[in-house]
């Protein structure tokens, strides 16, 4: 009886154990193995101050705008914006406001740094800059709008996307109007401390725009590639973003065109998820859109470090990043998200010695083999909404039949400083 006793006892143990580790409450080392018995192995996700690449660095003015098309003749020759389909004329648009971009990003710094002490002769110049700027980018995007419109013919049955994209850049040209009106009459002599930040109000305001402007632009480009059959024969160099040296939206989408052209997608599982910065508006107003910029080129190189090597993932839009993981089960990519949703919690990233901390709200779902993968992107984005009305740092998840708040237990991700 002693004995059967004790083999019950010992039963008993390992059966809690494991169950503990299904659930996710086990030593990692174990976790691991119990993953791999059921055919779920976890993804490793490295440390998130580990370099995710060697040669890699973060991005600043000065070498972004070396990688900017038009910059030099031999980018010229890699961007080939040579105006040979109707969508480079689209390009040229985002190449003004990436160029407005940067020229007040330095216009921002300036600012910031005499916050406290502002000095006249540097408003007065930051004023200056500013203004130039303005008038610069309305007459880039001018260019650029007049060759948009004149082709606008050759769209054919997407006319009416053309004139949504003719609308949008009338919206940007109204707002650069509006500054450069409100600059004209603003008092920059009483107050010199509210002068900065009336300025750093008016670079925000410039900043959110062009960039929504920016990614209905990214949409626009694909639309028309796709309506031409040419999603195959764009450019690499499009298909990357100059701020976070991953796959922008273009690159994500010519990714999953060629998954589901060849039918991968019916092969084999497909977990789909979807991360969106909370308040990511605040972070820009606080300290400035080079921080921002900072802030989404390391979180870009973290997820890229921690997905697998035949997963999918970029910059989709703004401050969201979409994961395409494959060959894994929803338990595991289950994981997998809360993983990085809590890490990003535990991050604090250091922008000249001031910390800032971020969350993240994210949208996963399971990928069904007749989805096309147009239908997946839509349904992350009306996921991501929903997440949205239930606050901040949360997870939703779609599995094939409802969607529903995930509650998961805390990983306890250690937290990790990225100096930035």
């Amino acid at each position: 009886m002693l004995v059967i006793a004790i083999i019950f006892g010992v039963l008993n143990v390992c059966l809690g154990f494991a169950l503990a580790n299904y659930l996710g409450y086990g030593p990692a080392g174990v976790h691991k193995i119990l993953n791999a018995m059921d055919g779920s192995p976890v993804q490793d996700i490295p440390h998130p101050s580990t370099p995710p690449f060697p040669d890699s660095t973060s991005p600043t003015p000065a070498t972004i705008a070396e990688s900017l098309p038009e910059s030099t003749q031999e980018s010229q020759e890699i961007w080939d914006l040579n105006e040979r389909y109707v969508e480079t004329s689209i390009l040229r648009l985002n190449i003004a406001m990436m160029k407005s971009d940067l020229r007040e990003i330095q216009i921002d710094n300036r600012l910031r740094a005499c916050q406290g002490h502002s000095d006249p002769e540097v408003i007065e110049d930051c004023l200056r800059s500013l203004r130039e700027d303005c008038l610069a980018y309305l007459a880039d995007q001018k260019e650029a709008a007049d060759k948009f419109h004149n082709r606008i013919s050759e769209f054919g049955d997407l006319s009416s996307t053309c004139q949504e994209i003719e609308m949008a850049n009338l919206d940007q040209t109204a707002q650069v109007e509006t500054t450069l009106n409100n600059l004209e009459f603003m008092d920059y002599h009483s107050n010199l401390e509210t002068a900065n930040l009336r300025l750093l109000e008016e670079i925000k305001n410039l900043y959110m725009a062009r960039h929504k402007l920016r990614d209905n632009q990214e949409a626009a480009f694909l639309t028309v590639a796709r309506h031409e059959n040419r999603l195959d024969k764009i450019e690499k160099q499009l298909c990357f973003d100059v701020f976070t040296k991953i796959r922008n939206r273009i690159g994500l989408e010519t990714a999953l065109f060629d998954w589901w052209r060849h039918g991968h997608h019916q092969a084999r599982n497909i977990m789909a998820s979807l991360l969106d910065i909370d308040r990511f508006s605040a972070v820009n107003h606080d300290f400035g859109p080079m921080a921002g910029n900072l802030i989404l080129y390391h979180l870009a190189q973290y997820l890229q470090t921690s997905i697998g090597k035949t997963d999918i993932g970029g910059r989709y839009a703004g401050q969201q990043f979409l994961v395409m993981k494959f060959d894994v089960d929803s338990r595991t990519a289950l994981k997998n998200v809360e993983l990085w949703r809590q890490s990003i919690e535990k991050m604090i990233f250091l922008y000249e010695k001031k910390p800032i901390r971020i969350t993240v709200r994210a949208a996963l779902s399971v990928v069904s083999p007749n989805e096309t993968y147009l239908m997946v992107l839509e349904r992350l984005e009306n996921i991501i909404n929903q997440v949205k009305q239930i606050g901040p740092n949360r997870t939703l998840f779609y599995n094939g039949a409802q969607t529903a708040p995930v509650e998961s237990h805390d990983m306890d991700p250690q937290e990790t400083e990225i100096i930035m």
